[in-house]
């Protein structure tokens, strides 16, 4: 019996000590997302919807042959993105965060 109250105990403990640390903010943190490239159809509304979604980091890549008529304004861009185009090149210039490292 006295065995199993020190278990139980030190189990209380370990979990006392967790509840603790996450109300003290000490949560664990999220694992950043890989960016992405993304595929932006020959649609103006389609690269509309693609720069309000993307992450920082992202890379959006424009359709080839296509030319995007923006008849009002696009998104801000708050996020750090590459935009490529069929003249473009990698390490190109960055929209939102400066320069491209």
């Amino acid at each position: 019996m006295r065995h199993l109250s020190r278990r139980t105990l030190a189990r209380a403990a370990a979990s006392g000590g967790i509840i603790v640390l996450l109300a003290a903010g000490f949560a664990p943190t999220a694992v950043a997302a890989t960016p992405a490239r993304q595929q932006v159809p020959c649609d103006t509304a389609a690269l509309a919807s693609v720069i309000s979604g993307a992450s920082s980091g992202d890379t959006l890549v424009l359709a080839a042959g296509c030319t995007y008529h923006v008849t009002r304004p696009l998104p801000e861009i708050t996020t750090d993105l590459a935009i490529e185009g069929p003249r473009s090149h990698p390490g190109g210039p960055r929209l939102g965060g400066g320069p491209r490292l």
